[in-house]
């Protein structure tokens, strides 16, 4: 005995059939497409956390002072330590994304002010380790902190302030609008902690100078090694015989250009 039906029934579960089909199908597809978006966002994730790992927040570099850089006494001459201490810096910034090669010419990192402590004489032929690390923002200024050590000992550090310009303009610009993005800075400790302000004495002018094509360096103004070599050229040689200098502020309250005529100021 069968049980019979008629062809239209027949049809509609056909069509019941195939339209649940189709319609699993497409579910399937969009549960597919929306994988593959997870797969991707996972993927950037891990590519963006191995950058972060690969980051050295911290750079460091061991050289001997030598004996170029070295005044007649045999202690490291302060401007020479300056223009490593830029150096090691440039090379971190651009480590954690602060800096590009194509920023040459167009953008520049100057500094702003700088404290600079050392416990004794940094003596040529000793082996001095310095390192460096940004150490957060405010506003226009980053900060960036380094020490010095010799032998393991901390010898000294520095504590300094720094803001981006637009060369050509020559004004101050905001990281971000050039496409540069402020890492985190973690929290640590340094042998100087914060900037110092300069202290209050009355000067006296006791020399005038000119820019020259030596003074000046890639951001088109006084590089700020030399303003510490024109300070120093001021001491006299009976203070640098019988004293070091343990602790220095700089402020750059004013970018010097080439062939201005610069009058010099000394007190104590």
């Amino acid at each position: 005995m069968g049980l019979f039906k008629t062809k239209s029934d027949e049809n509609w579960k056909i069509n019941y059939i195939k339209e649940f089909n189709e319609m699993r199908a497409e579910y399937e597809k969009k549960i597919l497409a929306k994988q593959n978006e997870i797969d991707e966002l996972k993927k950037q994730i891990d590519e963006l956390k191995s950058v972060k790992s690969n980051l050295k927040p911290k750079e460091k570099q061991i050289s001997e002072i030598e004996y170029q850089n070295a005044d007649y006494y045999g202690e490291y001459k302060y401007a020479d330590l300056l223009s490593k201490l830029s150096n090691l810096a440039t090379k971190n910034a651009m480590e954690i994304g602060l800096w590009k090669e194509s920023f040459n010419g167009k953008y520049g990192w100057v500094l702003v002010k700088q404290t600079v402590k050392l416990k004794r004489p940094l003596l040529v032929g000793e082996e001095l380790i310095v390192s460096t690390r940004a150490k957060g923002e405010r506003k226009i200024q980053y900060f960036r902190t380094y020490d010095l050590k010799i032998n393991d000992e901390v010898v000294g550090g520095i504590y300094s302030i720094w803001t981006l310009i637009d060369i050509e303009k020559r004004r101050i610009v905001r990281p971000q609008k050039v496409g540069i993005t402020i890492p985190e800075c973690e929290e640590y400790s340094s042998f100087v902690e914060k900037y110092e302000p300069l202290l209050d004495i009355e000067t006296q002018k006791v020399q005038t100078r000119e820019v020259m094509y030596s003074d000046i360096d890639l951001n088109k103004h006084m590089n700020n090694a030399r303003y510490l070599e024109w300070v120093m050229d001021l001491l006299p040689q009976n203070v640098l015989e019988k004293y070091f200098i343990g602790e220095m502020t700089m402020h750059y309250q004013k970018e010097i250009a080439p062939e201005s005529i610069v009058d010099l100021y000394y007190g104590q």
